[in-house]
């Protein structure tokens, strides 16, 4: 009995042993280094420590008012008026020769402080005032509405309207994270807005247990993401497909987007093309195609794909200080760097960067 007792500690000691160097491999591979329970930051977007509020015709926005570091990261976030995030310094709308930045969290600025998201930085760079209009989880539908709204609201002189390759996916959802947003169809060679759908959230249960305990290892929280998300996140962080016309809704949604500036007091559309650490090959084919949309000669085009893939295979450490999830401030300032030069272009320039 001893002896099997003793292969019996060495066994669990053992798999303990192989399980903490997995652990440990995986979160640095992945810059994870929080001891958050990650399956609690799964929560509804609704019910997340996101600094966030229900809108009833985009879903949700940043919490107006919201100061703190209440957040799965720790990181300091200010919201002012209308949903606009802090660049680090008391908020004073300057309407003449403003810059309005639109996109979802990479523009928002997950995982950094006011004063580090790519907005704030350019605000530095370009010495005039950078409104952070950027929200978490929007997709290029919701983005396309905040713009409408913001811009008149503060009637900006150039609109930087940002995107990742996901976010052109989520033009096909009518819920992500378990948060309904609104969407566009496709109706002939028409679009057709859902809001009617949206509604304020309502309250969910706390996880209790095992599920609980394990969801402070990042690598469990993994497989179980993959191999079980239904029994995992118990619906708290499903989406709800609407139809399969994300891509059409896209470009659609450039195209008109291209015609509201020129009528707007608006002088300038760049369009921005972001990327996650690892894109795969059909995520730059997908963002091409959609760019490829764009028809009109004085939108400029800011596409980071050529520009990252130079800092990777020239300098691999450098690209991997650029992202930690989301961007680090190290990664801003690079998107920050790329868009002063077309600030600085001159007409006579290729209006595409890559």
């Amino acid at each position: 009995m001893k002896r099997v007792f003793q292969n019996l500690c060495l066994t669990f000691f053992s798999i303990l042993f192989a399980f903490g160097l997995a652990e440990g491999f995986l979160r640095i591979y992945r810059s994870q280094y929080s001891l958050k329970n990650y399956l609690e930051e799964k929560k509804t977007l609704l019910h997340s420590s996101y600094p966030v509020q229900f809108d009833p015709k985009l879903g949700w926005i940043p919490k107006i008012g919201f100061s703190g570091d209440h957040n799965f990261w720790g990181t300091q976030v200010a919201i002012g008026a209308k949903g606009i995030r802090s660049n680090g310094h008391p908020q004073i709308f300057i309407f003449d020769n403003s810059v309005l930045a639109i996109g979802d969290s990479y523009t928002f600025g997950d995982q950094v402080s006011d004063h580090e998201t790519w907005p704030a930085l350019l605000e530095n760079l370009l010495k005039r005032p950078v409104l952070n209009g950027g929200v978490f989880g929007y997709g290029i539908d919701q983005s396309y509405l905040r713009a409408q709204q913001l811009i008149t609201e503060f009637h900006p002189e150039i609109l930087v309207f940002s995107f990742v390759p996901d976010d052109i996916r989520r033009c096909g959802l009518s819920a992500r994270a378990s948060a309904n947003k609104p969407y566009f169809e496709k109706q002939g060679d028409q679009l057709l807005l859902h809001t009617e759908h949206l509604h304020p959230p309502e309250s969910i249960g706390e996880i209790h247990g095992i599920r609980k305990l394990l969801g402070y290892s990042y690598l469990i929280h993994s497989v179980m993401h993959q191999l079980a998300p239904v029994y995992w996140y118990e619906g708290r962080w499903s989406s709800q497909v609407a139809h399969q016309d994300e891509e059409w809704v896209a470009c659609r949604l450039l195209r008109n987007l291209e015609m509201e500036i020129q009528k707007s007091a608006t002088h300038q559309l760049i369009i921005l093309a972001q990327y996650p650490r690892s894109p795969k090959p059909e995520e730059y084919a997908l963002v091409n195609r959609v760019l490829t949309c764009l028809q009109d000669p004085n939108t400029k085009i800011v596409d980071l794909k050529n520009p990252l893939q130079e800092v990777k295979s020239k300098s691999p450490s450098r690209y991997q200080k650029f992202f930690s999830g989301h961007m680090t401030r190290e990664g801003n300032e690079f998107v920050a760097q790329q868009l002063i030069k077309v600030f600085q272009d001159q007409p006579s320039q290729q209006n595409v960067m890559k």
